[in-house]
């Protein structure tokens, strides 16, 4: 059979705005990754498939609880990454100055309602209504605080601090994910994507896997 090619090909490869992949991050078990933005006219309806009726990913309230992460340039916030059971939904997050100096971005049409602000606005009600973990918060809070105005504490749950330290474990992300989830078919989770730019009108399939992992 023909050997997949190493992880690093994939940082000259752009993954394109509205396209899904489905990626096999651990052995046997496949994630449908969408990458759309706040452009995207069916906000609601693909924000929807989160919602998940698997109930290990239910908390105490019989609430869905997903995962969240966020990806950002200096004081911009570039991504918001939405995982749940086996679907990852990572939203580019445009300002109307992108669109003016990158005029192939705008998916806008005449005289329709903006679809950045409208979008904006699901995308704050759905933080709002629905339970969600990551690891890290801290920084992550004020992002959002800058972006919609608020850092929806009361639904986000630092698992760095209630499960990890709490219980002793190591806050280590490659550590964590070996104890808990098994080993990966990749390395996704490395500095250098980390550090690269998020603010790129298009971004890399590496990065997107990274953003999703």
């Amino acid at each position: 059979t023909e050997k997949d090619p190493e992880i690093s090909a994939y940082e000259t490869i752009s993954w394109k705005i509205n396209e899904f992949h489905d990626v096999e991050f651990f052995p046997g078990k496949i994630t449908r990754v969408y990458l759309i933005s706040n452009q995207y006219r069916d906000m609601k309806s693909i924000l929807k498939q989160l919602e998940t009726d698997d109930d290990s990913h239910k908390n105490p309230e019989n609430q869905n609880t997903i995962a969240i992460d966020l990806e950002w340039e200096y004081t911009k916030l570039c991504l918001i990454q939405f995982c749940s059971n086996n679907i990852c939904i990572i939203i580019r997050l445009f300002t109307d100055e992108d669109i003016q100096n990158h005029q192939e971005l705008n998916q806008q049409q005449e005289n329709e309602e903006n679809l950045i602000n409208k979008n904006n606005e699901i995308l704050s009600n759905f933080l709002n209504t629905h339970k969600f973990y990551g690891k890290g918060m801290h920084n992550d809070k004020k992002m959002l605080l800058s972006y919609f105005g608020s850092t929806f504490s009361n639904n986000l749950e630092d698992i760095e601090k209630t499960r990890l330290a709490a219980n002793d474990l190591s806050r280590n992300f490659n550590q964590m994910t070996l104890q808990f989830a098994g080993e990966p078919t990749a390395t996704f989770k490395v500095i250098e994507m980390t550090k690269s730019d998020w603010s790129l009108p298009e971004l890399s399939f590496r990065q997107v896997l990274y953003a999703a992992f």
